[in-house]
């Protein structure tokens, strides 16, 4: 594994430009460019206190085999995350994402630019929207029987 694939495989952050520093264990990145006539920083990094407070979130009870049940990634690796003892792979980082989508990356990711936590909160919206539709669903027939 190279260098760089090991950087990413450990920490997955989000890579904007050259590295310029590191905090509590998780590699920031800081890049200047132009967006028009201003300057533009980017600064996105693994937030595993989030990460976990997602996942407890929707898991409350039984979290890690649930997590498992959802995502194929053993319950003995996700129990390290929610204890803070390790971080997930870049590989455990995009099936996380394919899963649970762009409220899981909002929440665990330290500095998210505001668009990403917009998508979070739309996800979120439209999944209480189809609940309470099949809430109404349920009623409708135990009304009609």
């Amino acid at each position: 594994m190279s260098a760089v694939s090991a950087h990413f495989a450990s920490s997955l952050t989000v890579m904007t430009g050259p590295r310029s520093a590191t905090e509590n264990g998780v590699s920031a990145y800081n890049a200047t460019g132009k967006c028009g006539n201003r300057s533009v920083k980017s600064r996105v990094g693994l937030d595993m206190e989030g990460l976990a407070a997602f996942l407890r979130r929707i898991h409350p009870i039984s979290t890690a085999m649930n997590v498992e049940a959802d995502t194929g990634i053993s319950a003995r690796t996700i129990e390290g995350w929610l204890e803070l003892r390790s971080r997930p792979s870049f590989a455990n980082g995009l099936v996380m994402v394919g899963v649970y989508g762009p409220e899981f990356l909002a929440a665990a990711a330290h500095g998210a630019p505001d668009w990403l936590s917009e998508a979070g909160r739309q996800q979120r919206i439209d999944q209480l929207k189809a609940e309470e539709e099949a809430l109404r669903e349920r009623r409708r027939a135990l009304e009609g029987a």
